[in-house]
């Protein structure tokens, strides 16, 4: 098919674009936009911040309201005659006999009572009368702790003893960081006051805060969206604790830890170290987040406030999607006016087009002929150029094509001449097999033949002479027999092997519906004792019905199963995963181990033919993969595998559908 453009140009098609292009001035509006969009962001950002500062502050003025609360309460009740006459009474007791004696009981009968109301709640765990000299003279939930030293005692490194000492230095109320408390078995915080009586010091009264308050705090999501928390941490040695369940981990109070110096939970490390602040972090979860973090020296707490970065930036993302919105509208705008401009230039230019699809569709005939001097007249020669050059290597294609054909039917011709010399030299060979085995067995019993004979003989012949041909009869023959019987029976089992191999390649495969998962049992079924030796645990997920070759099928799963469990370690139960996932184009198998693995100087023998890696004591002839792997790619399919030496293995198996018989 000829083109002919003979259609007269306008000169300077660069110039009128250009022109057009100013004209629409696309460069200021962009510039403008961008402007405006960046200052919106940035200001939607510093928004977004300052909110979290604001629940920040807010939080930080509950928790530590909450702190100055409860110790107004416990400098009110050291003052009141319950605390003042129970707790030189129990330590007088206490000194005479004990926490067990009857003076003991009886003062404890009266004021328990009196004390019960106010330390048992919701809210506090514990009270304490703790003597001058240390001794805890008195609680209400009588723990481990009741009648210890907080000096001399076992618990003299915990949070209570070290409160306790700075309270009666100072002769202030005093508040506890937060740690594991033995006698409660859990963690915990104190507050402790002085208790006075007639202006002189006589002791401590000491309470033991629940968490249940601070967790409420925690949880109260007011502000924060679907993805904001407060998270409160103490610090552990080299580890913060966080002391609250977590909006995305209800279990997290006092078991999730991160270690100090690792690249989660920043803030949070940041604030428990005494420093305050905000930005971008990745939190417990490795999530990208916006975050506001401080320290709560009352209670020695670090805090953070924070929310998913995508949930914080919505609407810097909204904002976002409406500029888009604008730059399409005005591309589209910028696409009218082109294709307006074009149109002038589109005659030339679509006969150039028609002269490309005649030869996309096969016709390199074409060419272009034009006198245009401008732009379109240097691509119409370029176009007439590179027609030639495509014209000349579709010719060489063909006949590179031609020699591929030729030698793809030679290479199936030896293909299956490779087929059937394997048969033969399998099937062949089998018959001087039988003869060296037979003649073996009957030289056998020659030799015993031989060795009564020498025994009736053996007065006619030297003792040194007797014991050596009695040795070589006895010992040397009989090893040298049994050694070509091994060797016979391997080459016998090689030659099963590859007779088998040959003989899948003449089978015509018979494709009906069957039931993976019930091919799956019946050959777990069959390795119920090597299941059960190994304590193996069989994961299956529901598999599907595929239409395959029943025979292929048991094959390929028999061998993958079955080398599954032999090669399972016994250092550990076993554990195999069955599972499938299908598509339109093909079913995917998977079957994975917990077993020995293979290392990466045999992975590249997998599939070979009798190779059976390090673990030579397994019995097998080393064929099972290599089998499997011709199977699959009889179908067009592949088999791959992932594996990590002593901790096990996984084969994939990818069959494509085949619809033969379904139409």
């Amino acid at each position: 098919m000829k083109h002919d453009i003979t259609t007269p140009l306008f000169h300077g098609l660069s110039t009128r674009l250009l022109l057009w292009f100013l004209l629409l001035s696309l460069l200021p509006l962009a510039v403008l936009g961008f402007s405006s969009y960046y200052n919106a962001k940035i200001s939607m950002q510093h928004e977004a911040t300052i909110k979290l500062v604001s629940i920040a502050r807010f939080k930080a003025q509950q928790l530590e309201g909450y702190f100055t609360n409860i110790s107004k309460s416990l400098i009110a009740l050291s003052r009141s005659g319950s605390v003042l006459g129970a707790l030189p009474a129990a330590e007088i007791a206490f000194k005479d006999g004990g926490v067990l004696s009857q003076n003991y009981i009886a003062v404890e009968r009266t004021y328990r009572p009196l004390l019960s109301h106010y330390a048992q709640t919701d809210e506090n765990h514990d009270l304490f009368l703790i003597s001058t000299d240390g001794d805890i003279v008195f609680t209400l939930a009588r723990e481990k702790d009741l009648g210890t030293n907080l000096m001399t005692g076992p618990y003299q490194d915990s949070v209570l003893a070290k409160l306790f000492a700075e309270v009666m230095y100072t002769h202030n109320v005093g508040v506890s960081g937060f740690d594991f408390y033995k006698p409660s078995n859990k963690l915990a915080g104190f507050i402790a006051t002085p208790v006075f009586k007639r202006n002189k010091l006589v002791g401590v009264l000491a309470l033991q805060v629940n968490m249940n308050q601070i967790n409420r705090l925690a949880i109260d999501y007011s502000g924060l969206g679907s993805t904001g928390e407060t998270v409160l941490a103490a610090r552990d040695a080299n580890e913060l604790m966080f002391l609250t369940q977590l909006r995305f981990d209800a279990q997290a109070a006092f078991k999730r830890t991160t270690e100090i110096g690792s690249t989660l939970a920043l803030p949070m490390q940041q604030a428990l170290q005494g420093s305050g602040g905000k930005g971008f972090s990745t939190d417990y979860r490795g999530v990208n987040v916006l975050a506001v973090w401080q320290y709560l020296p009352h209670t020695r707490l670090g805090m953070v406030i924070k929310m998913d970065i995508t949930e914080a930036f919505a609407d810097v993302d909204r904002l976002t999607e409406i500029s888009l919105l604008i730059a399409l509208l005005t591309v589209i705008a910028v696409i009218i006016a082109a294709l307006f401009i074009s149109k002038s230039l589109a005659a030339p230019i679509g006969r150039l087009t028609n002269a490309i699809r005649d030869i996309e569709h096969g016709d390199y005939s074409g060419r272009i002929k034009t006198d245009s001097s401008d732009e379109i007249g240097e691509l119409a020669t370029a176009f007439n150029s590179m027609a030639d050059s495509l014209d000349h290597q579709r010719q060489q294609v063909l006949v590179k094509t031609a020699q591929i054909k030729k030698r793809s039917a030679t290479l199936a011709a030896a293909n299956e001449e490779i087929k059937s010399f394997a048969y033969i030299v399998s099937h062949d060979l089998r018959s001087p097999l039988v003869n060296m085995k037979g003649f073996s067995t009957e030289l056998q019993f020659t030799l015993t033949e031989i060795n009564e004979i020498i025994t009736q003989c053996s007065d006619r012949l030297e003792p040194d002479e007797r014991e050596e041909m009695l040795r070589l009869i006895n010992e040397d023959a009989p090893e040298s027999m049994q050694f070509i019987s091994t060797s016979v029976d391997k080459m016998d089992n090689m030659l099963t092997a590859i007779l088998k191999l040959s003989r899948f390649g003449r089978r015509e495969l018979q494709f009906e519906d069957i039931d993976l998962k019930a091919v799956c049992n019946e050959m777990l079924n069959s390795l119920k004792h090597q299941i059960e030796a190994m304590q193996t645990q069989i994961h299956m997920e529901e598999l599907p019905t595929i239409y395959n070759d029943r025979l292929v099928i048991e094959q390929i799963m028999g061998n993958l199963l079955g080398n599954a469990v032999k090669y399972l370690s016994p250092e550990r139960p076993g554990e195999i995963h069955i599972s499938s996932s299908s598509s339109n184009a093909g079913i995917t198998i998977t079957v994975s181990d917990n077993g020995y693995g293979i290392g990466e100087d045999e992975k590249d023998k997998v599939f070979q033919i009798f190779r059976r890696g390090k673990h030579t004591e397994m019995k097998g002839e080393g064929m099972g993969l290599a089998y499997v792997q011709t199977l699959v790619r009889a179908q067009d399919g592949n088999i791959t595998f992932e594996s990590i030496e002593n901790e096990g293995s996984r084969f994939i198996v990818y069959l494509p559908i085949n619809k033969q018989g379904k139409e």
